[in-house]
Order: structure tokens, then C-alpha cells, then sequence
């Protein structure tokens, strides 16, 4: 089964990365509240969080706004409210997996180094985090 997972995340990363693929892939999700193999994480007004389905690192979530904007260009002057849930919810990740002690990053790619046409931050550390339990 595990085999079955992997490979569903690869077609779905490879669908994600044509235009044709993500415009589908933002549809589908949001009419039918299904996301291509992804472990959501948390789910915002204008943002989803999921972990990365191929992670780099110990700790590897994706940050990916609910709007489909290809990349940083694509942002408008109409997206402040959009860039704040996006760093309100980075500090909540951090705050609720305990990255500050650990360190941690956020990455925003671009160009040849942006896999899929789709405007997404890496939330990431070196360190695994730690769920902080709810008091």
C-alpha cells in the first residue's frame, strides 16, 4: 500500500507542475474538499498547510494559498490579507511544533528553482519538530 502512496504523490506532483494540471488540481480540491495525496496539516481562510509530500529536510510543511497565483510576480496589491494568514499561520507552526528552539526556515522559490507553477512557501528545519501538547 505504501508503494500505492508514493507513486500517487508522484503523478500528483508531475499533474501539479503543468498549468492545465494545477488549475484542475485547485478546482477539484476546493468543489470537492479532496487534495491530491497530501497529509493536510492545517487549513486556513486563504491558505492550506500540508506536509511536503517528497521532504528535504526532518521537518518539511508546504505553505500553499488557496488562490492560484503562479509565483511572487503574480501577487497584487489586492493580496495583503493573503500574506498575512501566510505568516500568521508560519508562526503558529512554529510556536506549535517548537522550531524556535530548534531553528527553522521559510523559503519562497522562484524561477528555475520553483518546482510547480503554483506560489507556495517551504516551512522547514533540520531538526524534527516536536507537536507541543495543548494545555
Amino acid at each position: 500500500m505504501n508503494s500505492i502512496v508514493k507513486l500517487l504523490r508522484k503523478i500528483g506532483l508531475r499533474l501539479a507542475r503543468s498549468s492545465a494540471g494545477r488549475l484542475l488540481y485547485l478546482k477539484v480540491s476546493r468543489s470537492m474538499k479532496i487534495n491530491l495525496p497530501l497529509d493536510l496539516v492545517v487549513e486556513g481562510q486563504t491558505v492550506s498547510v500540508y506536509h511536503h509530500p517528497e521532504p528535504a529536510y526532518p521537518f518539511h510543511l508546504l505553505i500553499v494559498p488557496k488562490k492560484a497565483i503562479d509565483n511572487l510576480m503574480g501577487l497584487n496589491d489586492e493580496d495583503g490579507d493573503l500574506l498575512l494568514e501566510i505568516f500568521l499561520i508560519a508562526k503558529s507552526l512554529v510556536e506549535k511544533y517548537a522550531l524556535e528552539q530548534i531553528g527553522y526556515r521559510l523559503i519562497l522559490n522562484g524561477g528555475e528553482y520553483q518546482q510547480f507553477s503554483q506560489l507556495h512557501f517551504h516551512l522547514i528545519s533540520e531538526k524534527a519538530g516536536i507537536e507541543k501538547k495543548e494545555e
